[in-house]
């Protein structure tokens, strides 16, 4: 795709996390929307919208159309789907245990998505790109179909108006996500803060976000209730999800290996990632079994970052010009176990206090954060340090092929460059190890809403003599009754 339209990467990375934007932009209405159109109009019309802009994509050759339509379709995708969330919920558990939920959910569309991963490769590596749009338009075509002939034209309650939505925080809300986008994914390409384009964008970035958040501050109904990121749950989780970039951001350093030293195609690499389904599946029957046992959260977060620091020790030590497929099958398996069990972990530990109205403004932020900030700042990084370290080991290994004379010198340039690869990727895969020490010390430290009270008790009078046994009994049964409302919100 991106040698067919002549761009830079970065243009499809910024596609695809601008879709993840326009996903979150649109949470916080979504209830307005819902009761304002009947379920019907609301699907087929984002079937036929996401159906046209699939179209669009294909047939266009601007990178910033591209960019606006994948931000639309991450718009009409999200109506659609939390359109349909309640309807699946309700078939996986008529009674509203969302961490069963969570479990199954998770497990179906992250194993949907990397089947999808798998065929669109397969069908665009056969044939062209556009190809792949054109047979995603064709079946939102068949849903909408589908939508006229079964569904109802009946309304699940009483009409309301779209009068009062705040417009322009939304508008505010994407176009500050926008602009870091910009920011992350062009961030190497352009040299960091060396380029005036990145720089604006930070500033552009740093004044939306702040105007936002006043402006949320001063609304009496805001678009996004900031004061919700206060509370311990919503506050540890977006850390947590930030850590989450650490392990996903490495992708990329996968494929620069897998490409560039072991010389696999796209279509290897898609193969690669559908070995991660029978790890993603072990992680759903886990957090089913784990949920409905009692499991503590603590540990089920903790065996997930475990599975992503067992998949980078291996990544580290199979950093070879040569090595069999199979070892990268079985990690990738592990990969895909870790990654489902801190989904559903994570998700359910930073939405566990929250009623409707503060999930669907932690939902927003906390899904562009999981998706997009987290990864894409990484990645960046990953990136740009891989870049430099890859000179470093280039120039370190020039220096010593200097002192010897070579028939025929310029033949080693390219195990030279090869070379270079490993040690700057194997590097960085150390440092995701040392890091990842660090994550694994803060979910073990970190409570997860379980307190021993006695040693508390005992802290406190050991350095002020002032018990906090009263203050903490009253902390959870707010937590409890916090949880009592979210449960009944999910159901």
């Amino acid at each position: 795709m991106v040698g067919s339209l002549g761009t830079y990467t970065e243009v499809i990375s910024m596609a695809n996390y601008a879709n993840v934007i326009g996903m979150g932009a649109v949470v916080p209405v979504i209830l307005r929307l819902e009761r304002r159109f009947r379920g019907k109009e609301l699907l087929l019309g984002c079937f036929l919208a996401l159906a046209a802009l699939s179209v669009l994509c294909a047939m266009t050759t601007e990178p910033l159309v591209i960019v606006g339509a994948s931000f639309l379709m991450g718009i009409f995708k999200m109506l659609a789907l939390l359109k349909m969330i309640p309807v699946i919920m309700f078939l996986i558990t008529p009674t509203g245990d969302r961490g069963k939920f969570y479990s199954f959910y998770y497990t179906i569309s992250i194993v949907t998505s990397q089947l999808v991963i798998w065929g669109t490769t397969g069908l665009a590596y056969k044939s062209e790109w556009q190809a792949v749009y054109y047979a995603i338009a064709g079946i939102l075509l068949i849903n909408a179909l589908l939508a006229v002939i079964f569904m109802h034209n009946k309304r699940s309650a009483r009409a309301v108006s779209l009068k009062g939505i705040d417009w322009w925080s939304m508008a505010i809300f994407a176009a500050a996500f926008l602009l870091l986008d910009y920011v992350l994914v062009f961030a190497r390409q352009q040299a960091w803060f060396s380029s005036t384009s990145i720089q604006w964008a930070a500033v552009g970035f740093v004044l939306m976000a702040g105007l936002f958040i006043w402006r949320q501050l001063m609304l009496r109904h805001p678009f996004i209730d900031v004061r919700v990121f206060r509370k311990t749950p919503v506050w540890h989780g977006l850390l947590l999800l930030m850590s989450l970039g650490v392990y996903m951001g490495t992708a990329a350093m996968q494929t620069t290996f897998t490409t560039g030293v072991l010389g696999y195609d796209n279509y290897t690499n898609a193969i690669l990632y559908a070995w991660m389904i029978p790890g993603i599946i072990a992680g759903g029957i886990m957090g089913a079994v784990g949920f409905k046992r009692g499991w503590h959260l603590k540990y089920f977060i903790f065996g997930g970052y475990l599975c992503f620091m067992a998949y980078s020790v291996s990544m580290y030590f199979l950093m070879a010009p040569v090595i069999d497929i199979e070892y990268l099958y079985v990690i990738s398996v592990v990969k895909g176990l870790g990654m489902t069990v801190l989904f559903i972990g994570i998700w359910y530990y930073a939405m566990s206090t929250l009623p409707m109205d503060e999930m669907l403004s932690a939902v927003s932020v906390l899904m562009v954060v999981r998706t997009f900030v987290g990864v894409a700042l990484f990645a960046a990084v990953y990136s740009w340090a891989q870049y430099q370290l890859q000179w470093q080991s280039a120039a370190n290994l020039a220096t010593g092929m200097d002192a010897v004379a070579y028939d025929g010198g310029m033949a080693l340039y390219g195990q030279l460059q090869v070379q270079a690869v490993l040690d700057a990727t194997k590097t960085l895969y150390g440092y995701v190890c040392i890091g990842g020490l660090f994550i694994l010390t803060y979910v073990l430290t970190h409570h997860f809403g379980r307190l021993d009270f006695r040693r508390m008790v005992t802290i406190s009078r050991a350095i002020s003599g002032t018990p906090l046994k009263a203050r903490f009994r009253r902390r959870r049964d707010d937590d409890e009754g916090d949880a009592v409302a979210a449960a009944a919100a999910a159901a």
